[in-house]
């Protein structure tokens, strides 16, 4: 037999093997985003919050963080300037814009357990939610 005609064949009967019996691979998922299920998961666990102008929320005591998320996010029912003021340091962060119906993030990089309260300087009732 030709040499040529020999390797011809030999790998025209791999190539049939291969379409006749594939490898089993088993199936994935392809994978989700970055994030989105710590997301869901944060957002997930919201609070609803009401405060007045100039105050914190609560006005009782201390809101504490999570471990569903490691910053602070607020949801507006309307637009207010706010701040976010810790119990430990005793210090307030600079104020944010947080804007009305949509997740803002007020505070980074908090760690679970911390005690902290929202301030708000606008006039009126402030009400939303809050994932922390």
């Amino acid at each position: 037999m030709n040499k040529a005609l020999g390797r011809a064949i030999a790998v025209t009967t791999v190539a049939a093997a291969c379409v006749a019996a594939p490898l089993a691979v088993p199936a994935q998922a392809a994978p989700a985003p970055a994030g989105d299920a710590t997301v869901q998961s944060c957002y997930g666990d919201a609070k609803p919050f009401r405060i007045m102008s100039g105050a914190r929320v609560p006005g009782q005591g201390w809101l504490f963080t999570t471990s569903s998320c490691s910053d602070i996010n607020i949801r507006p029912t309307g637009t207010k300037s706010v701040r976010v003021c810790f119990q430990r340091t005793g210090t307030c962060n600079s104020w944010k814009t947080a804007y009305q119906n949509q997740w803002n993030v007020i505070a980074t990089n908090v760690l679970d357990g911390a005690a902290y309260a929202i301030e708000t300087q606008t006039a009126g009732y402030f009400d939303g939610y809050r994932a922390d």
